[in-house]
């Protein structure tokens, strides 16, 4: 399988790469030019690029069968980034015929907001907490009208602890609700597992401990 993984450089996409290629697959990073990926391997490709440049993100996508997003955002972001670039990747992929996407959201969106936990709400601002699930939703909702093969999602707070491959997965009552975490490890893990899988297609599956 040929994967485009936008967010490549971040600190999750780095474990998608990671692990992507030692379940064999042949990858394509992009991420941003001064974003620092220092992976070598012979079934890896690095393309420089901006999301939000339409022209770049066609050039990354052409001649995958299937993409994950696991862009970011800084803490001090306005919140409203990131959806143009879901609209250019999705635009491309239509555009090339590349029909499969996972994407990663958050808790807190739409239905889970009561998954997020007290530390959610305490570390973050009002502000920012309701410009970062608006753009989530907002991306969340065009992936949903694509017509693709999608996907969606929602891990709860994000740790850099290591790769255990045992969490919980689903949605409502089936994960816990106080203060439900996940590793970027886990988190790369479950996206790998969902793209060849497919247990969730066309869903928002949540994942956490």
């Amino acid at each position: 399988m040929n994967v485009v993984v936008f967010g490549a450089a971040g600190r999750t996409g780095r474990h998608v790469i990671e692990q992507g290629l030692e379940a064999g697959l042949h990858i394509t990073a992009f991420d941003l030019p001064w974003k620092e990926m220092d992976t070598h391997h012979p079934n890896l490709k690095i393309v420089r690029g901006d999301a939000l440049k339409a022209q770049d993100v066609d050039a990354a996508v052409e001649g995958h069968t299937a993409a994950i997003s696991v862009l970011g955002e800084p803490m001090d972001s306005s919140g409203h980034e990131l959806a143009p670039a879901l609209e250019n990747i999705i635009a491309s992929m239509q555009r090339h015929g590349v029909g499969r996407l996972v994407s990663v959201s958050a808790l807190g969106v739409g239905e889970t907001r009561q998954h997020v936990g007290f530390l959610f709400n305490l570390l973050l601002t009002p502000a920012f907490v309701e410009a970062f699930v608006e753009d989530k939703r907002t991306q969340e909702d065009i992936i949903v009208g694509s017509g693709l093969e999608w996907t969606i999602v929602r891990p709860g707070r994000l740790t850099d602890g290591p790769l255990t491959k045992h969490y919980h997965h689903g949605f409502g009552s089936e994960l816990p609700s106080t203060d439900p975490a996940i590793s970027r490890a886990d988190l790369a893990h479950f996206v790998l597992t969902e793209l060849k899988e497919r247990t969730y297609l066309r869903q928002f599956p949540g994942i956490c401990y």
